[in-house]
């Protein structure tokens, strides 16, 4: 999928992929017809909502971190709510639950 389509002639063109400034306007000279024509960069933001019980006065959910090699993630853990890392060797400090 092309990114720009000339206002003039309405060919479809990619924009310059140094252009990433939002709210700036950019000057472009299409491939077709060879006019010049402006552009400006929008990005709409998704906002993905959720509960974070650990900000909110309850325990973290520890899960263990998995990679390879086994040996550089032992005993490092991840709270599953807020995504917190932590270097846990007391096992009772884990409240880990599946």
């Amino acid at each position: 999928m092309k990114d720009l389509k000339c206002p003039y002639c309405e060919f479809e063109q990619d924009a310059y992929p140094d252009d990433i400034e939002p709210g700036i306007t950019f000057e472009c000279q299409c491939e077709n017809c060879n006019k010049y024509f402006g552009y400006e960069i929008d990005y709409d933001p998704i906002y993905t909502v959720f509960d974070l019980p650990c900000a909110n006065g309850e325990p973290h959910k520890w899960k263990q971190v998995g990679g390879i090699p086994k040996e550089y993630f032992m005993n490092q853990y991840f709270c599953e709510y807020c995504g917190k890392r932590k270097t846990i060797t007391n096992p009772n400090e884990i409240k880990e639950t599946e």
